[in-house]
């Protein structure tokens, strides 16, 4: 999946700062391979690609926009 992203596309993922990152799995043109459809049960893998191309971790990518959604929503804990 990594390899379908065009070079602005991994520049502007990398430019995202920490605090505004949030992942979605629902987006039309965001179909993983061998899906017919993207959905919410695809979240580890885009956790996965984003961690990739940012050079971290798939968990790290994972806690980060959780922590960003509490905040967004106001969920406090």
């Amino acid at each position: 999946m990594v390899k379908n992203f065009d070079r602005n596309q991994r520049d502007s993922l990398n430019l995202v700062k920490k605090y505004r990152l949030l992942l979605e799995t629902d987006a039309p043109y965001f179909m993983q391979e061998g899906q017919p459809c993207s959905s919410p049960n695809q979240i580890y893998r885009t956790a996965e690609i984003v961690a990739e191309l940012r050079q971290v971790s798939a968990d790290y990518i994972l806690s980060v926009p959780a922590e960003n959604a509490k905040t967004l929503y106001r969920i406090k804990d």
